[in-house]
């Protein structure tokens, strides 16, 4: 399944496994021009679609399909004043509920991070708007989404001027809040995953000179919601994509550019119970620390 765009229709591009093409599935959105964001194949041979509607005010857009590419639902979240700010980010959990994180404009002009979750016929069992640390008034975006095997939310949600990693924590059931944990390492989150033992990954990147040149950086939170270990030395000079696994963490971002040369994909893959003491500070505990190419 691939999602696309096409004027104000949600498209899902679909083949079998062998590469063969099958009918697409078309959903029409009301907006005039739509900006798909992430697709999630479902259990039920049906996929769930977010994104943003037509920019100055047709709000995000989530759609679901069902495994005949009719359509189930069609959901539209305005915020303040309708307008998009951002990617949709959306993740289904076990009761086949869907939970969606985005940041529509405020009526200050400022991305508002908030998360809502849908039941399964669409209906709307509740939304968040995120707190901010700074202010009410202050951009507050989406950095990453992730739920728990309890059925819970793990958002990470940043400001421009306040790049500190964060971790929140909502209730499933009904929203609320109940973890908000930052750590000391930040800059720009663009992951973040959570492992079978409940640890949680927010990785992303910072920049490290006047240049533009950018450096991964990577926080890990404990079970409990605090700050453990962190990594501002990964030579990786890119942002970062993780995921996590009964073996760990598997880290993908890039090496250093030359010029005439170029750069290397690479991958690293770490423990995820590693001590949370300080004596760990860099993932430097031997499991697969070695860069692949």
């Amino acid at each position: 399944l691939v999602r696309a765009g096409d004027g104000g229709d949600y498209v899902v591009i679909r083949t079998d496994a062998a590469g063969h093409a099958l009918p697409d599935w078309r959903s029409a959105t009301g907006s005039s021009e739509v900006d798909v964001s992430e697709i999630v194949a479902l259990p039920d041979g049906g996929a769930v679609v977010s994104g943003q509607g037509s920019f100055l005010d047709g709000g995000y857009v989530t759609v679901r399909f069902d495994a005949q590419g009719h359509t189930v639902f069609s959901d539209v979240e305005l915020g303040e004043i309708g307008n998009p700010l951002g990617p949709a980010r959306v993740r289904a959990d076990a009761n086949g509920d869907f939970i969606i994180a985005a940041a529509p404009e405020s009526m200050f002009g400022e991305p508002l991070a908030q998360v809502w979750k849908l039941g399964a016929d669409g209906s709307r069992r509740w939304t968040r708007v995120l707190p901010n640390p700074l202010d009410d008034l202050a951009s507050l975006q989406v950095g990453g989404l992730a739920l728990t095997a309890q059925g819970d939310v793990l958002v990470e949600a940043f400001s421009v001027s306040d790049q500190r990693f964060r971790l929140l924590r909502l209730d499933g059931a009904s929203g609320e809040v109940l973890l908000d944990s930052v750590a000391a390492v930040g800059g720009t989150p663009t992951t973040l995953t959570s492992a079978p033992n409940g640890r949680v990954l927010v990785g992303g990147y910072d920049f490290i000179d006047s240049s533009g040149h950018v450096g991964a950086r990577m926080v890990e939170f404990d079970a409990a919601g605090a700050p453990c270990r962190s990594s501002m030395d990964l030579a990786m000079f890119s942002s970062i994509a993780a995921t996590a696994g009964a073996e760990g963490w598997t880290v993908l971002g890039t090496s250093a550019f030359v010029a005439n040369v170029g750069n290397d994909a690479v991958v690293r893959r770490y423990d995820a119970d590693g001590p949370c003491d300080g004596a760990d500070a860099i993932f430097a505990n031997g499991f697969e620390a070695a860069g692949l190419r």
